[in-house]
C-alpha cells in the first residue's frame, strides 16, 4: 500500500519519528536543500561499504 507523502497520518507519523530523533521533521527539508553533491558523495564513502553492495542481472534468455 503507497502512503501519500503529503497525508495528515504520513506527517504525523514522521513527525514523531523525528522528534523521537531530536531533529524537527519540518526543517529536515531545508537542511537536504542544502546538501550539495560533494557532501553527499564524502558521506557515502564512509556510510556504503563494498561488503554492502550486491548486484542484480536481469537477462532475456
Amino acid at each position: 500500500m503507497l502512503r501519500a507523502m503529503n497525508s495528515l497520518e504520513f506527517i504525523a507519523n514522521q513527525y514523531t519519528h523525528y522528534q523521537l530523533l531530536g531533529i524537527d521533521f519540518f526543517e529536515s527539508v531545508q537542511w537536504l536543500e542544502q546538501l550539495t553533491y560533494e557532501e553527499i558523495k564524502e558521506f557515502s564513502k564512509t556510510w556504503i561499504t563494498e561488503q554492502q553492495l550486491s548486484t542484480c542481472f536481469v537477462t532475456n534468455e
